[in-house]
Order: structure tokens, then sequence, then C-alpha cells
């Protein structure tokens, strides 16, 4: 299996605004929560707007077990509170129109998310394996980036028990590689 490219912000948002721009602002607004809060496409689906209490959320990730707590950011925050207000009989964040049809209370499925973002990515000329997944890796790399290269912050926020799974999972050797190679004189 190819891994998932890891996106720049500037890649995230474009990806995002195309998606808005053809009506697909559930998968865009998914795509938002996984960067902003570093989230698993799994555990950004299943989120109940119970477990958003003051602009925070601590839920079980699906995949570990581990509990992870934070604040969102306002545009998370905005994002969930303009979701309610259009759904407010919905329990999940992001139910499928197509669940809310059948008056099924089930979130959007994660293979629906990477599809829809991958079709969008190819739609703007990113290349290489664009999925769900890619959208936490470029909200951990930001997080990565704006910290000061805090790699232990990146490591605790991505929930990795290692360093060296984080430096794997975020493409940071080759980064710097190729950042070394691109600044040789030659």
């Amino acid at each position: 299996m190819n891994r998932a490219v890891v996106l720049d912000e500037q890649q995230a948002k474009a990806i995002r605004e195309w998606l808005n721009a053809h009506n697909k602002s559930l998968i865009a607004d998914v795509s938002l929560i996984m960067q902003a809060a570093v989230l698993r496409v799994g555990d950004a689906v299943a989120l109940r707007f119970d477990e958003v209490i003051n602009g925070e959320i601590d839920i079980e990730e699906q995949k570990t077990g581990k509990r992870k707590a934070l604040t969102l950011p306002a545009p998370v925050v905005q994002m969930i509170a303009r979701r309610r207000a259009e759904f407010p009989h919905d329990v999940h964040v992001f139910r499928s129109q197509r669940n809310r049809s059948m008056n099924k209370q089930a979130p959007v499925r994660r293979e629906e998310v990477s599809k829809q973002i991958a079709e969008a990515a190819k739609a703007i000329g990113i290349y290489g394996t664009v999925s769900a997944h890619s959208f936490r890796k470029a909200g951990g790399n930001a997080l990565y980036r704006r910290s000061g290269n805090n790699i232990a912050l990146a490591m605790t926020v991505l929930n990795h028990s290692n360093i060296t799974d984080t430096r794997r999972y975020l493409d940071l050797d080759k980064q710097a590689v190729s950042r070394v190679i691109n600044e040789m004189d030659l």
C-alpha cells in the first residue's frame, strides 16, 4: 500500500476550496478537523456533537484506545456550530446526506472521504497517494514546523510512542535531504 502524501498547508487549503466549490462541503469539513486536530479519519467522522464541549474534544482514539483531549481552533469550532445549526437532529457532526435521507444516524464513510479527497487532489494537480490521511499528516507537519521543529510535541499530538515513528510518518528525513540537496552550490 502506498503511503499517503504529506500535504503542505497551501495544498490542504486548495483541496478544501475545491471541495467547497464543488458542493462537497461535508468532505471539506472533515478534512479541516483532521488537519486542525490531527485526527485519524475514523476518529474525525465518528465525532458526535455531544463530544464537543466549549470548543474542546475529549475522545478515545479508535486505533490506539488512547485518550485525545484538545482545544479546537476557532475555524473548527465555527464549522461545528454551522453544522449543528444546519442539522440540529444529527448525532454525528459528519452525517452524510445519504444517511440523513435514509433516516440513518451514522456518519459519512471513511472510504467516501478518502475517495473525494483523492478526486479533488487530482483535479487541482496534486499527484501521488492523496487521501484523507494526508490531512492528518498535514496537521502534524504544520504543528512540527510552527513549533520550531519540536519533534516531541509532534509525537505527543500524533499519539506516537517514539520519535522514529514520527520522523517516518512526516517524511522528515526525506524533507531534510531534499532541502540540503536544493541548497547545494552547484
